[in-house]
């Protein structure tokens, strides 16, 4: 099988300040480890790496690395161990090549694709992936680009487990057979909307009375001017506030009145000096 061909340089110095001079000659450095040989300090193009990376396969890429040594040239097969991004540009900085061989196996992770759409989800339920990637074990030339997981028989309650997947051959998972990749849970019970008097709003709204007050019309603090709890104030509590309620607890309907003619007096401003005392900006 052919794999994607990258030519490669020793490196004679090894530390910060020489991967620092390569970076500035438009090279790459890298290492080389694997098999219990001695670790290979080396130098590449980048672009010709990107250029061979497989679409599909990414950092699961087999190379062909074409190491160019005046001694002894030869040909190693390797594979991305880790690589260092740079934060800013967003490219790299440093390579881990690791020797591989076609006989052994090696561990990496593939994504899951979910195929189908689960019995559970049509009924109400939710479907919930433990895992996005999945980790297996297989030869170099039987990694596959994906894993491809069938939700379709899943109803509410059912859950799809390591030991269930269809793997292709030659390839197999490393998680426990009993653990679940995907599953269908029931909704929450108490999701809905938000229980407050005149809140519209989704039940996770309701969670912190502090997160929903914030998008009403008014503010706690305007209420407690006119002596009042925000609980009580009926007008507060509606989202357009032009609906009137009578309130479950504290004034009756004259509230209603005197809350709207707070909302409709005049906008008063402090003297300056009076802000900079207090501390306002």
């Amino acid at each position: 099988m052919d794999f994607a061909k990258v030519s490669v340089e020793i490196r004679n110095q090894s530390g910060k300040g020489p991967a620092r001079r390569s970076r500035s000659a438009g090279k790459l450095p890298a290492v080389l480890y694997g098999h219990k040989l001695d670790p290979l300090s080396l130098t590449l193009d980048p672009v010709e790496l990107v250029r061979a990376l497989d679409k599909d396969r990414k950092r699961n890429t087999v190379f062909t690395l074409q190491v160019k040594d005046a001694a002894k040239p030869e040909d190693v097969t390797a594979m991305i161990r880790d690589v260092q991004i740079d934060p800013l540009s967003r490219r790299p900085v440093h390579v881990d090549f690791i020797r591989v061989s076609m006989d052994e196996e090696v561990k990496v992770s593939v994504p899951i694709a979910v195929v189908g759409i689960a019995v559970g989800t049509t009924n109400g339920g939710n479907l919930h992936l433990s895992h996005h990637t999945l980790p297996i074990a297989a030869k170099p030339d039987a990694i596959p680009t994906k894993v491809d997981v069938d939700v379709t028989a899943l109803d509410i309650g059912d859950a799809l487990h390591a030991s269930d997947l269809k793997l292709p051959a030659g390839v197999r998972t490393t998680l426990d057979p009993k653990e679940a990749v995907a599953s269908v849970v029931a909704p929450h019970a108490g999701r809905g909307r938000c229980s407050r008097r005149g809140c519209g709003r989704s039940r996770r709204w309701s969670r912190s009375p502090r997160r929903c007050r914030r998008r009403q019309r008014r503010s706690p603090r305007s209420c407690r001017r006119q002596g009042r709890s925000p609980r009580s104030c009926c007008t507060c509590r509606q989202e357009g506030g032009e609906e009137e309620v009578t309130p479950s607890a504290g004034p009756g309907s004259s509230d209603v009145a005197r809350c709207r003619a707070w909302k409709s007096r005049p906008a008063v401003r402090r003297d300056p000096a009076q802000r900079r005392v207090h501390g306002a900006r």
